[in-house]
């Protein structure tokens, strides 16, 4: 899955919109390579907050005047292997 704790020095690449997204993407996908039905409900879920997450951050976005925007950085770390 991708990470989401990095920065970009191009805008499109850190709005939190368009990093949501691809999250949720990269959920959908897992959901159709597992063969699991729970696990692929579970990532289904996870894809549908994401989209929702994405949303919201459209519309905060779309609310905050220019000269006030700030970036959000998602960080979520990785598991390690015992």
């Amino acid at each position: 899955m991708t990470s989401i704790n990095y920065l970009s020095k191009l805008p499109s690449e850190t709005s939190p919109r368009r990093l949501c997204l691809r999250k949720a993407v990269d959920c959908q996908y897992a959901a159709l390579a597992t063969a699991d039905p729970q696990a692929r409900r579970w990532y289904l879920r996870l894809a549908k907050h994401w989209r929702e997450m994405a949303d919201t951050a459209d519309l905060a976005t779309r609310q905050t005047p220019s000269k006030e925007k700030d970036g959000v950085v998602i960080s979520f770390p990785r598991r390690t292997k015992r």
